[in-house]
């Protein structure tokens, strides 16, 4: 049995230094600005960069509050897809 991929092969999931960018710690509740990312979750969302120093573990951002953090890669966390260019 395959696998079905959840994006098309020129989507890709952010990593971690262009979350850092997003992020804007004095906003919160969601801490991004939710005029250009509307209905932005305030929960976490993975990064595509795993955590070197923990192989079990990769960096999210907690978009409630703003701040960058490593978890299990087995908690649920949300996703944001961005389009690559061609």
């Amino acid at each position: 049995m395959g696998t079905k991929s959840l994006w098309t092969e020129n989507e890709m999931i952010l990593c971690l230094s262009y979350y850092a960018t997003l992020s804007e710690k004095e906003r919160s509740n969601p801490a991004i600005d939710s005029r250009a990312f509307p209905n932005t979750a305030s929960d976490y969302y993975w990064s595509s960069s795993p955590d070197t120093s923990y192989p079990n573990f990769a960096w999210d951002v907690d978009f409630n509050v703003g701040y960058v953090d490593g978890s299990y890669r087995s908690d649920g966390h949300a996703v944001r897809l961005v389009r690559a260019s061609p």
